[in-house]
């Protein structure tokens, strides 16, 4: 078998301390998933409603998808892709670190923490507040349609703002990456942390 399965339909699901050369792959409807110290090359996580944490993870890849729980990722290492997708959930990453970030609410507020992607982050929501604490990317993307985008970022970039909005407040280019910044109407106050 290459796969670890979890599957539950209102129970929760927890799994400590294991390493596993194979994909991992948990399932719920409204129970919560919790991983922490684990190690695997693919991680799967898809829930209805139920809150997903995860804490001290090493993995090449993990998907996360959800309609209305929220995601918390502490200590996440992925060597490729960090992907999160949800509908009216809170999503909050710290500490994590991949090649590409990507994640996308509905209506999920969008903390992010010392969250660091080699290649790209794309992080994008349609009516919700994105939060940035020493971020960085070569290449990031942040889209609000009617929240704000605030917080700072670790290097200097090239910025291309969007926004139907007088309140923006970036620095100057200042760097090799890119940053896009969009949004309608909510403010845009990113900068450069010291």
């Amino acid at each position: 078998c290459s796969t670890i399965e979890l599957c539950s339909t209102s129970g929760d699901i927890t799994l400590e301390n294991v390493q596993s050369s194979k994909k991992t792959h948990a399932e719920t409807t409204s129970g919560k998933v919790q991983f922490i110290n684990l190690e695997t090359t693919e991680l799967e996580i898809h829930t209805a409603s139920g809150k997903v944490s995860s804490e001290n993870i090493k993995c090449t890849t993990l998907q996360i998808g959800t309609a209305s729980g929220e995601v918390h990722l502490t200590h996440v290492k992925s060597s490729n892709t960090i992907e999160v997708d949800t509908a009216s959930g809170k999503v909050s990453l710290e500490d994590t670190s991949s090649a590409v970030l990507h994640v996308d609410t509905i209506s999920g507020e969008i903390d992010l923490t010392r969250a660091v992607s080699s290649n790209s982050m794309e992080i994008g929501t349609i009516s919700s507040n994105i939060h940035l604490e020493s971020c960085d990317s070569e290449s990031l993307s942040f889209e609000s349609r009617s929240g704000s985008i605030i917080g700072t970022l670790n290097t200097g970039k090239n910025f291309y703002i969007t926004s139907r909005n007088n309140k923006v407040d970036v620095p100057f280019n200042s760097g090799i990456g890119t940053c896009k910044v969009s949004t309608l109407s909510g403010s845009i106050r990113v900068k450069i942390a010291e």
